[in-house]
């Protein structure tokens, strides 16, 4: 449960940037900047290596609370 809340609590903030960036979005994709699809994928990137960092110290927390609760 705390590991779905912990993932969850990160795409919040991801949902929030889209509006915000949209105006530069569209003016970077009217100039040929980039494609739809790379944009995309680099957010994809760039939020799974977040994402994956922030689970990593939920996962570590519980682990050293629950053998701190366990063996102490």
């Amino acid at each position: 449960m705390v590991l779905m809340l912990a993932m969850l609590g990160t795409a919040q903030p991801s949902l929030l940037a889209f509006p915000a960036e949209r105006p530069v979005f569209l003016r970077e994709y009217s100039t040929n900047h980039y494609r739809v699809g790379a944009y995309f994928v680099s957010r994809l990137v760039f939020e799974a290596a977040v994402t994956f960092v922030q689970i990593a110290l939920v996962v570590s927390r519980c682990i050293y609370f629950t053998a701190l609760v366990l063996f102490v």
